[in-house]
């Protein structure tokens, strides 16, 4: 096994992660990964931070996975970003930065990341860690494109009287699934 590279590590780890080629096994993913992610490899420091995070084939750990997400962003990975920044707004290692969170949403948007868009778009509406931009959060809400996100979107423009923008996008939310969208929906039609 020592004569794999850190990619064939990696990509071992996926595979039993995800059941390709192979029987699905986390703990034997977990294995894989670590390793991988001992080497650098910002892709299995990613998955091995979500192994951890889930305590899926490992004993959860959100200390660890945050030690992972954390080496695996500082590498440029646009999902462990994301994750960083939600590890810092929620307190989920009793420690909250709305104002620290706010970059890694950032890097993850500018990346395209659809969670991380919606996210940073909250922050922007509710004023977290940015001052307060209704506008900025609703160009943001746009772009991430989710069920969520155009749900506040639609709030969004009823809250602005634009009834016809606001409509159009809680129905775009009920076509990705928002069951709430559909509700407020029904009361508007």
């Amino acid at each position: 096994m020592d004569e794999l590279s850190v990619d064939e590590v990696y990509t071992l780890g996926r595979c039993y992660a995800l059941g390709e080629g192979c029987d699905q096994s986390y703990e034997k993913a977990a294995k894989f990964l670590k390793r991988a992610a001992g080497s650098g490899h910002a892709k299995a420091q990613y998955n091995y931070g979500m192994l951890l995070h889930g305590g899926l084939g490992i004993a959860k750990s959100p200390e660890k996975a945050w030690f992972y997400f954390k080496l695996s962003a500082d590498r440029g990975h646009v999902r462990a970003n994301y994750m960083v920044g939600c590890y810092l707004i929620m307190g989920l290692l009793d420690y909250i930065s709305h104002e620290d969170a706010v970059p890694y949403f950032e890097l993850a948007a500018e990346a395209g990341d659809s969670d991380a868009l919606y996210n940073l778009g909250v922050c922007y509406l509710n004023g977290t860690g940015v001052e307060m931009s209704e506008e900025r959060a609703m160009e943001l809400f746009e772009k991430a494109g989710n069920g969520e996100a155009f749900f506040n979107l639609g709030v969004c423009h009823l809250n602005r009287k634009e009834e016809e923008k606001g409509l159009h996008f809680l129905e775009e939310a009920c076509k990705k699934g928002h069951r709430e969208a559909g509700e407020l929906l029904a009361q508007k039609v």
